[in-house]
């Protein structure tokens, strides 16, 4: 059984308890909570995840740049309000994998965490 870790980029950690609740019988699927942008592009620097996701709230220029360099390495989610989904061509353009609208219900991204899993085997 291989761990498959999940990076959360969120100011409040309500996602990603959400999401270990809706994975919690899953033992292989880890996520890994970071309140700043910043902390998560350093920890991606050092360790590997295989999904990342990232409110949208937390990216600026700089962060959407360094953040497509790892797009090749990861998949990338993203989380935004739907009044700011007029982002969502130039997001996939640097490699973001999905756009989801803030609010979305955690068992929604469950299933899209689990169907950008199952391409990835």
């Amino acid at each position: 059984m291989s761990v498959r870790p999940i990076a959360v980029c969120e100011k409040k950690s309500f996602l990603t308890a959400s999401l270990e609740r809706e994975f919690a019988a899953d033992r292989e699927i880890t996520f890994r909570w970071f309140p700043y942008v910043d902390d998560l592009l350093s920890h991606l620097r050092l360790h590997p995840y295989e999904i990342a996701i990232v409110d949208f709230s937390q990216i600026d220029s700089q962060s959407l740049t360094q953040l497509a360099n790892f797009s090749c390495q990861l998949q990338l989610m993203v989380t935004c309000p739907k009044g700011d989904f007029d982002f969502e061509c130039l997001l996939r353009e640097v490699g973001v994998t999905s756009v989801i609208p803030v609010g979305t219900n955690a068992n929604q991204i469950a299933q899209t965490i689990k169907k950008m899993i199952a391409r990835d085997k």
